[in-house]
């Protein structure tokens, strides 16, 4: 199975290279039984002509990276804290400059019915072997899924206080339990790591950094500037979850 570019003109040849015909093909699989979702894939929005729409990616911001995308100093001891939750790998690869018209291709080429980008070449999709070579993210353990919380903002306040170590004002809140990425990064960038600080505030500050990875490029949500602390919950004891299949 794969979607052929709109107006594409495919060349038939035999075993010898002797062309043998021309045959003109537009977007759309050839068997219908198993790419079944043609009808809103947005491959027809291009047959129909609709070519110049770009897609926006979401993207969360740039914390603790400087102007030239890299990692701002961190203090060694937050280092290896990272390291051990299995983040310091995202951190380390900096800001990305989105090629959102690369996005759009993508998007085009991509089947939810498969799972896999339907490309000229073939078939082919990204493994967790690829997120763990690039992303350097943990791809064995528990999985990453939301818990049902009842928590209500004063809870979160509290369990902010514990797990991060400040206490966000009931305005650094989107709805009952998603907190505004600027309170944390105002917090965190405000916060100094030294030789002397106890653990404790070394692990705080850099579970603080890791909800924010997660909240400005892995896992950010439609706003682009909150992260649901119920992945804090998840940050208690990072290094037992399998990061990397988010």
């Amino acid at each position: 199975m794969r979607v052929r570019p709109a107006r594409h003109v495919i060349r038939y040849t035999d075993s010898r290279g002797i062309c043998l015909g021309f045959v003109s093909h537009t977007y759309g699989p050839r068997d219908p039984s198993v790419l079944t979702a043609q009808a809103t894939h947005r491959s027809t929005a291009v047959q129909k002509g609709d070519v110049d729409t770009i897609l926006t990616a979401r993207h969360g911001g740039t914390p603790f990276w400087s102007f030239d995308g890299q990692l701002v100093q961190l203090h060694p001891r937050v280092v290896h804290t990272l390291y051990h939750m299995g983040f310091y790998g995202v951190a380390r690869c900096g800001r990305i400059d989105i090629d959102n018209h690369l996005i759009t291709a993508l998007v085009e080429r991509w089947r939810p019915e498969t799972h896999t980008f339907h490309l000229p070449v073939g078939e082919a999709t990204v493994t967790l072997q690829d997120v763990a070579i690039i992303w350097g993210l943990p791809v064995e353990g528990l999985p990453v899924i939301a818990r049902d919380s009842e928590r209500t903002r004063d809870e979160w306040i509290l369990y902010c206080q514990q797990w991060l170590g400040f206490a966000p004002h009931l305005n650094d809140f989107r709805g009952a339990s998603r907190i505004k990425l600027v309170a944390l990064r105002t917090h965190f960038e405000q916060t100094v790591i030294a030789d002397h600080t106890p653990q404790l505030e070394v692990e705080r500050y850099a579970r603080g950094i890791a909800l924010l990875l997660i909240g400005s490029f892995l896992m950010p949500d439609s706003s682009g500037n909150s992260v649901s602390l119920h992945y804090l919950e998840q940050l208690e004891d990072a290094s037992q979850y399998s990061w990397g299949s988010l």
